[in-house]
Formats: structure tokens, sequence, C-alpha cells
């Protein structure tokens, strides 16, 4: 049961739940800064969120030179698959989104990963 507490510990915060709820709905793995861009948030708020989630298990990072990918972790735990098909379902305005969804993947990677993605 201890871990069960810790594991959603980790996303019964504002940020963390929002950044569970991108990474669900976009189903696919998402470099630091095009969540820093999506949610509108700075580099230190959203690496220290990341780091929780990771620890936790929710989350799995990837690194390709300079970059940070974070993709959401696989789990065959039937209650976590659950919930994150409940994330997927969370409107835009749940997530609060600086940016709308289809407009992520644009997010150049050259113009702000410079420095975001190394400092994680």
């Amino acid at each position: 049961m201890l871990d069960y507490v810790e594991f959603f510990k980790a996303i019964s915060d504002k940020t963390r739940l929002r950044i569970m709820g991108l990474l669900a709905r976009m189903d696919r793995e998402l470099c630091v800064c095009q969540i820093m861009a999506a949610l509108g948030e700075s580099q230190y708020k959203i690496s220290r969120h990341l780091k929780i989630l990771k620890m936790s298990g929710w989350l799995k990072e990837r690194k390709e030179g300079r970059w940070v990918y974070m993709s959401i972790a696989e789990n065959n735990n039937p209650l976590v698959i659950q919930i994150l098909r409940a994330l997927k379902l969370l409107p835009d305005q749940y997530i609060e989104l600086a940016i709308p969804l289809n407009e992520i993947s644009k997010v150049s990677m050259k113009d702000t990963c410079s420095t975001s993605c190394n400092k994680k």
C-alpha cells in the first residue's frame, strides 16, 4: 500500500497532473522544452516536477545529445492504465495549455532547448 501512496502522491500536485495530462494527450515523448512551452512554465519548475514524476515511476526519460525527452513509463497495473486513460480525456482547459495541443510539435528545439534541456 505504501508504494501506491507514493505513486499517487506524485500526481497530486497541479503542475505534475498537468504534465501527465499533456503527455497522455500527446501520446508520445516530448522534449523538456516542449513541455515548458506547452504549460508556460519555467525550466526550473518543470524540471523539478519531472524529476518527481520520474522517481515515482510515472515517467521515463531518454537523452539524445543535449535534449531530454520525457514519456509515460510503461505500467501493466490495471489501475494505472485506467488513470492514464482518464488523463487522456482531460480537456485543454484543465491542463491549462499556454499553446494549443497541435502547436506543441512545432516548438523549435533549436531555439528553446539551447539551454533548458541541458540543465535538467
